[in-house]
């Protein structure tokens, strides 16, 4: 938490949640969290961790009559994985969860015009560490040493006098696969959807978009044309190859 008062950060906490549909971890995402499944078994659930959090918003900024807004490196963390799951496990957010400022985009106001940035790509947290001249500290993809290093951008655009006035806004009912101006860590097709992992090999969720004509034996044979989204998991083979299976499709 940054008090934009005193330009510190005056606290921090981290909350685990356990997965409730899948029963242990990858490979690959022990190797990039440094999370292990032995460090879950007493986490609380998506919905207790949310309540905690509300808890811990209402006797820090409600409770006293204080302001606050969200920040996140880009939109992902909020607005693609946090809501769809949210939605999948029918638990309704805070309306706090809906404004939020992207930190990427705060600091493309001020950096826009480095070349690095022309391609139209956005910049990792890495890059804008390196771009100010700061220490990246901690390790990458652990959720409270990138709030660290978030938090030493943050102040740092400050200091220079950039103002975080216009936090982005999230329709109630966004929903990724409709927004054509979505871009999953900048690569196509979005990926908004986690399924539980069945094995311990690397995982990539894919989600491919289209048209499906149905012929339904209950609607005499009349065929609907409908949006279809069909999730794929792409595994890797011993020799590399990739052995993909379509796993869910819903209309």
């Amino acid at each position: 938490m940054i008090d934009l008062a005193q330009g510190a950060v005056v606290d921090q906490r981290q909350i685990y949640v356990k997965p409730e549909w899948s029963s242990g971890l990858t490979d690959f995402c022990v190797q990039l969290t440094g999370i292990t499944w032995e460090q879950l078994q007493n986490a609380p659930s998506l919905l207790e961790a949310l309540a905690e959090f509300d808890a811990y918003i209402h006797e820090n900024f409600s409770q006293k009559g204080k302001t606050f807004c969200i920040l996140t490196d880009g939109e992902w963390d909020l607005k693609v994985c946090l809501l769809q799951e949210a939605k999948k496990k029918c638990i309704e957010l805070a309306p706090y969860f809906f404004h939020y400022f992207d930190l990427k985009n705060e600091f493309l106001q001020t950096r826009g015009g480095h070349p690095a940035w022309h391609t139209g790509h956005k910049p990792s947290l890495r890059q804008m560490i390196d771009a100010l001249g700061l220490q990246f500290t901690g390790r990458s993809h652990c959720g409270l040493d990138d709030c660290a290093n978030i938090a030493n951008v943050v102040m740092r655009l400050l200091a220079e006098g950039h103002c975080f006035e216009s936090p982005e806004e999230i329709p109630q009912d966004y929903d990724p696969s409709l927004d054509p101006t979505y871009r999953d860590f900048n690569k196509s097709p979005s990926l908004f959807y986690r399924l539980p992992e069945g094995s311990q090999q690397e995982t990539n969720v894919v989600v491919l978009r289209g048209k499906l004509f149905i012929s339904s034996p209950s609607s005499n044979n009349n065929t609907n044309n409908t949006n279809l989204y069909l999730l794929c998991r792409t595994a890797l083979d011993n020799h590399g190859g990739a052995d993909r299976r379509v796993l869910w499709g819903t209309v």
